[in-house]
């Protein structure tokens, strides 16, 4: 079995021996249009090892970016170091030094260079490879752009982004879109309907309290530096400011929606956060201190986690992941388990299916999805009693999560307690949002109990 923080680098390293190969994986279908690394490493004939390091190098690339641009702007080496510091302590870094495969190094580099270069057509390349590196790139070139101006405004010794300017910058975007489309027409690229399938069935069970945990761990104690940016643009123009924060927010929510790690999407707030900590005045001290270095310390020791859909992941400190090492599941986290369930499960498979539901559970005693899996199971093999004690437990947890209600209702038809099941799969269709992938299952669902209600009465 192959942990999910590795899957990724299996297609990853067939899209560098074939960049344009089919990816059959749903959750990775997106690879199939960044193209930037995969053609480069072919073309360069890049081993594997070096492939799969170059997130890693990214990670190095950004931080040497971001103390470039503190230190051009006149700030101090530890100013520097720790604005670096405060970046690398969010979900991006994590992402692309602690998983295999993904290149999210490189696209915050870009998005950092499209605001801060120097010359206007370095942003415009940043853009152009951008595109083809991740389409966060795309989602977040209007904040780029807006925060390019307001830098510009502060650092660029009376340079200003001219209209012109702001609207050229969108020009390298173009081929991505256009390819995109005019495939999309012609019927050449289901990447986005098999993407936005998986997509639209896993942010259906999504609780609004994921979305904000996991936007507050794309930047962490990054969002004060962001609160910082809104209030110093307020001072010069509230407009700007109204503008700003209007920005901001589809940003982060656009991203948020384009995919299950919502930890890693809001992540593109990077550039905001590192505008934020230039503005903030260099004379202002705390007891001595300056205020970034003391943000920064803490960044480092607050707790942090990779959040995916309903499921967090710790980041751990170096220590603790080496007390890990003898564990024979520290190399899992309970969502690979709980995936590898409901496969097997889809097959027929019902109890090596239970055994996976099993590990899940015992590596996170509240995952709700695996307990409610298992309870179907339980069922589906016999155990009643057990199953219904899940099913309820389950709900006890995510009391708004329809999958779990029909699960329930499932469960208890085979149970033949028609009345329940019934009541359940009636509660799964009033809480579902409209454009849940398991609506005309439980329709159906409803339908059969309320026919075998009818019969028996």
């Amino acid at each position: 079995m192959t942990p999910p923080e590795v899957v990724r680098a299996d297609d990853a390293l067939r899209q560098l021996s074939h960049p344009f190969v089919a990816i059959g994986n749903p959750t990775n279908r997106v690879l199939e249009w960044r193209l930037l690394f995969p053609l480069l490493g072919h073309g360069l004939h890049i081993g594997e090892s070096a492939y799969l390091a170059l997130p890693a190098v990214g990670a190095l690339a950004v931080l040497c970016i971001v103390i470039g641009v503190v230190r051009r702007n006149g700030m101090t080496w530890p100013r520097a170091t720790a604005c670096a510091t405060l970046l690398a302590t969010s979900d991006w870094y994590f992402v692309s030094t602690g998983w295999l495969g993904y290149f999210d190094s490189w696209y915050v580099a870009a998005l950092i260079v499209v605001v801060f270069a120097r010359k206007h057509w370095v942003a415009m390349v940043a853009i152009l490879l951008g595109t083809w590196i991740d389409e966060r790139v795309v989602l977040t070139l209007p904040l780029c752009v807006f925060l390019r101006g307001v830098y510009l405004a502060e650092f660029g010794h009376g340079e200003t982004l001219r209209i012109g300017q702001a609207a050229s910058l969108f020009a390298p975007i173009l081929p991505w879109l256009l390819i995109r489309i005019f495939l999309g027409i012609t019927g050449n690229d289901d990447v986005p309907r098999s993407y936005l399938e998986e997509l639209a069935n896993a942010h259906s069970v999504i609780q609004p309290s994921s979305y904000i945990v996991g936007a507050w761990e794309g930047a962490r104690l990054g969002w004060l530096s962001v609160a910082a940016l809104l209030v110093l643009v307020w001072r010069r123009n509230p407009w700007s400011a109204f503008g700003l924060f209007a920005i901001l927010v589809c940003t982060v929510a656009a991203n948020l929606g384009v995919a299950q790690d919502l930890s890693r999407s809001a992540s593109v707030i990077a550039p905001a956060v590192l505008l934020g900590l230039l503005l903030f005045p260099s004379q202002i001290r705390y007891g001595g201190a300056d205020p970034i270095l003391i943000v920064a310390a803490i960044n480092i020791l607050l707790p942090a986690e990779h959040v995916i859909g309903q499921h967090r992941i710790p980041i751990l400190c170096i220590q603790t992941e080496m007390s890990r090492i003898n564990d024979p599941l520290a190399a899992f986290n309970p969502r690979f388990f709980e995936d590898q369930g409901a496969a097997l499960a889809a097959g027929g498979q019902d109890k090596p299916a239970l055994e996976m539901f099993n590990l899940a559970i015992r590596l996170d005693p509240g995952f709700a999805q695996a307990i409610s899996s298992r309870s179907l199971i339980e069922a589906r093999l016999g155990e009643l009693s057990p199953a219904l004690v899940d099913a309820d437990r389950a709900l006890l947890l995510q009391p708004k999560d329809p999958g779990l209600w029909l699960n329930r209702g499932e469960m208890k038809f085979m149970g033949k307690d028609f009345d329940g099941a019934a009541s359940d799969i009636v509660e799964s269709i009033r809480l579902a949002p409209p454009p849940w992938p398991r609506l005309r299952e439980a329709y159906a669902a409803r339908s059969r109990a309320m026919e075998l209600l009818v019969t028996l009465k």
